[in-house]
């Protein structure tokens, strides 16, 4: 069964909404480096910073590259991290599987799950904590997995993120074209979509070549060294499913919170109309969406449907990650 990225109607998507998912697929693509994908991810990235930079204009200012490349790097880290234990639980050794599920437990409690999505400020604070429990605690499932460079890695990448953050430049608020954003953010969907059909093309022929008994015999366990995994030497169809699977969870959860959006605002002006009181504020209960409304490629007619154009809020512990 071909592999697909779950298809959404990109018009609903907000502008940080965009640009969130953007970065997720961005860096779970980065996090298992396939060569076959690295100019694409690369268009796909400097489009991003383009369109950060025009709609978060607390970022405009010198160290905007900087502050954007430092977080990413932290992101891409975890990232990889989090993408090797779920390889790690497929493997042969039964030891090797019961380090992976100590570790993943950590990484799925509600502190440490989608950190990366977290505001700045609030993310290095928990990377720094996550750091010490994995160390204290569960340093042996880490030696038995052999993946201590990864908790070394993300350690200086979260100090060097602070470093620059704290020297940070403040912009101050500045008009900015809209004409321009739409630009920027048909780019990003194009640079995306290029992006998702390259990846839906390489995992087409690990499924033909698995079909001809070509497949890997490394027990899906993605090898090499390096902070985000190291390269591929077997690329087997396994190995795409669990990708896919991961990446359509990510966008199925921001299609989902999108949704509730919607919902929540459509509820409020029907309330605001007939002058019943207003629902609270809730989140959505399933984060995995089957939402089917349209496909990656070719639904993008540019519309920006995020109706708020005043400049977002500047303060410095509400300021998003570039990555949330």
């Amino acid at each position: 069964m071909a592999l697909k990225i779950q298809p959404f109607r990109k018009k609903k998507l907000t502008q940080d909404e965009i640009a969130r998912l953007c970065i997720v697929v961005s860096n779970y693509c980065k996090s298992v480096s396939i060569p076959q994908l690295a100019a694409r991810i690369n268009s796909l990235d400097n489009a991003i910073n383009i369109f950060q930079a025009l709609i978060h204009p607390v970022r405009g200012s010198e160290l905007t590259v900087d502050v954007l490349e430092a977080d990413d790097s932290r992101d891409t880290i975890l990232v990889g991290f989090a993408f090797y234990l779920e390889f790690a639980l497929r493997h042969t050794d039964p030891a090797m599987v019961r380090a992976a599920r100590e570790l993943k437990v950590v990484m799925d409690t509600p502190s440490y799950k989608r950190i990366y999505e977290t505001a700045y400020n609030r993310e290095s604070n928990l990377i720094a904590n996550l750091i010490e429990e994995l160390r204290n605690n569960h340093q042996s499932a880490l030696t038995q997995l052999n993946i201590g460079f990864y908790i070394d890695a993300l350690e200086a990448a979260n100090n060097n993120f602070d470093a620059i953050y704290e020297n940070r430049v403040h912009s101050t608020a500045r008009s900015y074209n809209s004409e321009d954003i739409l630009e920027a953010r048909t780019k990003m969907e194009k640079a995306f979509d290029s992006l998702c059909d390259k990846l839906e093309l390489l995992a087409a022929d690990a499924e033909d070549d698995a079909a001809m008994g070509m497949g890997g015999t490394t027990g899906g366990m993605p090898t090499g060294g390096g902070t985000t995994g190291g390269g591929m030497t077997t690329l087997d169809y396994a190995f795409y499913e669990s990708l896919f699977a991961t990446i359509n969870e990510h966008i199925g959860n921001i299609v989902a919170a999108a949704n509730h959006r919607i919902t929540m605002g459509q509820k409020a002006k029907g309330n605001a109309e007939d002058g019943s009181t207003p629902p609270s504020p809730e989140t959505p209960t399933n984060n995995n969406s089957n939402e089917n409304n349209g496909e990656n490629g070719g639904e993008n007619d540019g519309e920006n449907t995020n109706t708020d154009n005043t400049a977002p809020n500047q303060g410095d512990d509400n300021t998003p990650s570039a990555n949330a």
